[in-house]
């Protein structure tokens, strides 16, 4: 005899369903007949069972893998919490065994966030078999030395102060190899000296924006224009103009200057046109060298007066004698 209704919910079946002797009238009254009525957990409805477990001992604070064993879920069990983003919100973080850090999309098979941690791992099991102690990085001199890169002391400063080697200094404090400012620690970038930052700008704007945002410049009125061409030793007025009108092609306006550097990098000479004539002025340093923007940077860089007065006055490193602090 063929049945008319659904055993779950009573809904008469179609004729296509009493041929094939079905005894539901959907997937979701087979599922609730055979699994359980759906029933709802921290805002997710979810249907009793071995999924359910699971994240319960999520939720108590068991790794994976230790969840999965206390209630013996099989494969389709964690399939199912993965593939069901309602689910796998309550899965817990993973880290990295060696670093800590969030593993993120990384496959469920991964221990580590990189072969690096993975090869530093190996290690450490190694030293262990053998009874060799494990050395670690010294996290307190580390941020240390973070801390004092970042107040414009060298590498070799910091190694004097901190009792490290400097090639110890320099590990910590960059990534290397440094080719591009990508390259550059992350937690650093924003500490470099002023310096380092400018000499791995990409482009002239890259440039000027890091001098005027160290500077602290509002936008006064007037620019000046960085030449990036170096020239040897000094010279008249007329030399410094036929750069700017015949190969620069600037049109040369009333009161606009033109800063030009040395090789050597402790003289900067600014041209600037006022009532009819050129004008010349030149700044020499007597200690340490000015920074300067590169000719990889294009023919020139155009910065504010505040931004010029600033880099005219930066010092390059600080002094030792400014490190008068107390050691850890």
């Amino acid at each position: 005899m063929q049945k008319e209704t659904c055993q779950r919910c009573g809904r008469e079946l179609t004729q296509s369903q009493r041929w094939r002797h079905c005894n539901y009238c959907s997937r979701s009254c087979f599922n609730d007949a055979r699994f359980g009525e759906r029933i709802e957990w921290n805002g997710v409805w979810i249907r009793p069972g071995q999924t359910l477990e699971v994240l319960k001992l999520y939720e108590k604070g068991l790794s994976e893998s230790e969840a999965r064993k206390a209630v013996g879920a099989d494969y389709k069990a964690m399939r199912r919490i993965r593939n069901t983003p309602e689910l796998a919100a309550f899965l817990p973080k993973r880290v990295c065994l060696f670093c800590g850090d969030a593993l993120g999309q990384k496959p469920s098979r991964y221990k580590y966030c990189s072969r690096n941690c993975q090869r530093k791992a190996k290690y450490d099991r190694c030293n262990a078999a053998q009874g060799r102690e494990t050395r670690r990085v010294d996290h307190v001199k580390r941020n240390r030395a973070i801390d004092l890169f970042a107040r414009g002391l060298d590498s070799g400063s910091i190694a004097r102060y901190l009792d490290v080697p400097v090639q110890k200094i320099e590990r910590w404090v960059y990534a290397r190899p440094i080719k591009r400012a990508s390259e550059l620690c992350p937690e650093l970038t924003s500490l470099l000296p002023l310096k380092h930052r400018l000499d791995r700008a990409e482009s002239a704007t890259e440039w000027r924006n890091i001098l005027q945002d160290t500077s602290k410049s509002f936008g006064a009125p007037g620019l000046v224009t960085l030449v990036t061409e170096t020239l040897h030793g000094g010279g008249a007025p007329g030399r410094y103009a036929s750069i700017v009108l015949e190969k620069l092609k600037q049109n040369v306006e009333e009161g606009a200057p033109f800063a030009f550097c040395n090789v050597l990098r402790n003289a900067i000479t600014v041209i600037e046109w006022n009532d009819g004539n050129f004008h010349l002025t030149r700044t020499l340093k007597s200690s340490g060298t000015f920074v300067w923007p590169g000719e990889h940077l294009g023919d020139f860089v155009m910065v504010t007066k505040d931004a010029f007065s600033y880099l005219l006055a930066y010092q390059k490193s600080a002094k030792s004698s400014d490190a008068r602090m107390e050691k850890p």
